[in-house]
């Protein structure tokens, strides 16, 4: 909870959780890995999350170093600075839980207070001069690909571009179907700003940006703010949205306001 409230009050830019949920240094667990990183709310974690990390995973370690496969960090993370953004005061014991779960399924946690991946990008590539990869859905790169959001930044879009991709670094964009017209959106097909579009073409080829393509299409349209009220409400079949683990973990404990009523 100390360390939680570091990050919260800003009074550092970050701090990690290990496997058995101890407060570990992250420049030690970052140095010489291949980091692959997939931020979220984890509030809880959902089949898309780890559907996520594993299509991530499977298509970074076809783009690492041969003899470096087996030295991947694969690294859920928190930005507390959105959440405090979006849902004003954090609860710190609701905060946990979601380290806990994913600590549960064998992962390091990783909590920062960057808003923007290209700081998170320029925070890891301090620690680690190997590849780094991002999985995010395809919803996110409207926000990634928007002039509005780098108002701040010295050299705006494509200094906050360049600041995100680097030399070694690689976007792994997650697809999601289109409610209206059943569409799966993609990288490739987005719908992004026309005067973006010479620079969408750039990046993917130098490779920088790819879509992911071995998803499990049975779990779009699944959104942990659903999973999340139907916990709450005491709604029935959330169960079959989260790994069995985290199923059983939120029913044990109480997790995110469940009372086991209907």
């Amino acid at each position: 909870l100390a360390s939680l409230e570091l990050v919260k009050r800003d009074f550092c830019q970050a701090i990690m959780f290990d496997e058995n949920g101890n407060v570990c240094q992250p420049s030690d667990a970052l140095y010489k890995k291949n980091i692959l990183v997939c931020r979220g709310s984890f509030r809880p974690p959902t089949l898309v999350n780890m559907d996520m990390i594993k299509a991530g995973v499977e298509q970074f370690q076809k783009e690492v170093k041969e003899g470096d496969k087996d030295n991947i960090l694969v690294l859920p993370e928190i930005s507390m600075n959105k959440l405090l953004q979006r849902e004003g005061k954090l609860d710190n014991e609701d905060f946990l839980s979601r380290v806990n779960l994913l600590n549960e399924m064998g992962h390091k946690v990783l909590i920062t207070r960057f808003q923007r991946f290209h700081e998170l990008s320029m925070y890891l590539g301090r620690a680690t001069k190997l590849k780094i990869g991002f999985v995010l859905g395809v919803f996110n790169l409207a926000d990634l690909f928007s002039d509005d959001q780098y108002i701040n930044h010295p050299y705006g879009l494509l200094g906050a571009l360049g600041n995100l991709v680097g030399h070694h670094t690689s976007i792994y964009v997650y697809p999601q179907k289109d409610d209206d017209s059943e569409k799966i959106l993609n990288f490739q097909n987005a719908s992004l700003p026309k005067h973006v579009q010479p620079l969408l073409d750039y990046l993917c080829e130098r490779k920088h940006f790819s879509d992911l393509t071995n998803y499990d299409k049975s779990v779009f349209g699944i959104w942990s703010r659903t999973v999340l009220s139907m916990i709450q409400t005491g709604e029935e079949g959330w169960e079959k949205m989260v790994p069995k683990s985290v199923a059983n973990s939120v029913k044990e404990k109480k997790l995110f306001g469940y009372t086991g009523e209907s």
